[in-house]
């Protein structure tokens, strides 16, 4: 009598889904660790930058605006660069006009509501103007300032901020990347999901967008943020409908059988 061979293992089918949860407990310290590198390696890439806010920190501002329940600024801006500011035109007749200047030597004025007027001399004589300042932004970063400059007011660090957010998208970079290996969609192993996770972090545009703060890079971060977060649930939902699709067809199929 000869041994029985021993029966190999049946993998897993290629296209079961694998969910993150099922992976060990300590799934999270990679991660982790690459977010304290990133972190620790962009802020160290910003200088001296990472001790104050930049220059252009429109979105504190903003948050500013939100916390005391207004979109306009309550605090005049630092310098000129990329401010909405509106006119308030007041004429003597007691007619009040908002919007802006289009040609102040040809009396031309766009008002907000999309309506273009053009006056005569006369009815600029005794006038007065007041202006309105807004960010011109859109308004996504500075929400997530909110809890910050709640507490440090307009002393709330952006380029800080912009760090954090930067060294958190070098995790979710990796988690997106090995999110797709272990569902079969990629053939990448857990070495190259590391490296290519550093090269993202500061072989591309991402590190340097990262450690100068300001208005124009902070949002750029923060968008790469969203981004990836959407892939990474994105992956997520994917796995769980077909999770339920291979649960569902045998059932199904089985209930066929019976009913013919």
């Amino acid at each position: 009598m000869t041994d029985a061979a021993p029966v190999p293992s049946t993998p897993a089918h290629a296209g079961e889904p694998t969910t993150l949860w099922q992976e060990p407990r300590r799934w999270w310290i990679t991660p982790l660790v690459l977010f304290l590198i990133g972190f620790c390696c962009l802020a160290a890439l910003s200088g001296k930058r990472i001790l104050q806010p930049s220059a252009d920190n429109h979105f504190v501002y903003l948050a500013d605006s939100y916390l005391h329940g207004t979109t306009e600024m309550r605090v005049p801006p630092p310098h000129g660069n990329d401010w909405a500011t509106v006119t308030i035109l007041t004429l003597q007749s007691g007619a009040t006009y908002r919007g802006f200047w289009w040609d102040r030597g040809e009396r031309e004025f766009l008002a907000t509501t999309g309506e273009f007027y053009r006056f005569d001399a006369d009815e600029l004589r005794g006038m007065r103007t007041e202006k309105e300042v807004y960010v011109s932004f859109p308004p996504g970063p500075a929400v997530l300032m909110l809890p910050g400059v709640a507490i440090f007011g307009m002393a709330f660090n952006d380029v800080l901020f912009t760090v954090f957010f930067g060294a958190l998208n070098i995790a979710l970079f990796y988690l997106v990347l090995r999110m797709l290996r272990r569902t079969g969609r990629s053939g990448l192993n857990e070495a190259d999901c590391i490296w290519i996770t550093a090269l993202f972090g500061f072989g591309t545009a991402h590190g340097w967008c990262t450690v100068f703060g300001t208005v124009w890079f902070t949002a750029l971060v923060v968008g790469v943020t969203f981004t990836l977060l959407y892939l990474f649930l994105g992956v997520i939902v994917v796995w769980l409908l077909w999770a339920q699709i291979w649960r569902t067809l045998p059932d199904t199929a089985l209930r066929i059988k019976r009913d013919v």
